[in-house]
């Protein structure tokens, strides 16, 4: 099989994936997701903690940042961006299966692009290709140009047809 052949399958792939969204997505049946909820804490600590964690996190300490994430969590379970957050630092420290968890856990109440795509990554990171494929089609979805989905896609596709 040539490599031309292999590149036009993946493009065409990709187009009919985005074509067949972008229908969906205009008939009304895209997947529900949860309304997404303004990160207003109930507890007064937990934005106090969060800013702690997100400051440890950008000065490199990620144990110190981990530390006041889950203080967060026990104070409020369900905080979406701090879960994005521990996502963040378990994609760096290689583990995948905690990154898509707490990249889920994240999805119930942030569907931002970013969000998104951090959770399609780890999904491609344990295996689940087709998984990835369809955040990033929601993504192109919502906004036609994105370029980070639009440049993983293809690539996605490939890895879906290996498995």
């Amino acid at each position: 099989m040539s490599l031309t052949f292999v590149i036009i399958l993946a493009v065409g792939a990709f187009v009919a994936g985005v074509l067949i969204s972008m229908i969906v997505a205009s008939l009304g049946a895209r997947t529900p997701r949860a309304p997404r909820v303004e990160a207003e804490p109930v507890d007064p600590q937990v934005g106090e903690l969060y800013a702690q964690g997100v400051d440890a996190q950008r000065a490199g300490k990620q144990t110190e940042a981990m530390t006041a994430y889950r203080a967060v969590l026990r104070r409020d379970p369900g905080h979406g961006e701090t879960h994005a957050r521990l996502g963040e630092l378990a994609r760096e420290r290689g583990d995948d299966q905690s990154a898509l968890l707490h990249s889920l856990q994240a999805l119930r109440g942030d569907d931002r692009p970013e969000t998104l795509l951090a959770a399609a990554d780890a999904y491609r990171k344990t295996g689940r290709p087709d998984d990835a494929i369809s955040l990033y089609q929601d993504v192109i979805t919502r906004d036609p140009g994105h370029d980070v989905a639009l440049r993983a896609l293809p690539g996605l596709v490939g890895d879906a047809e290996q498995w």
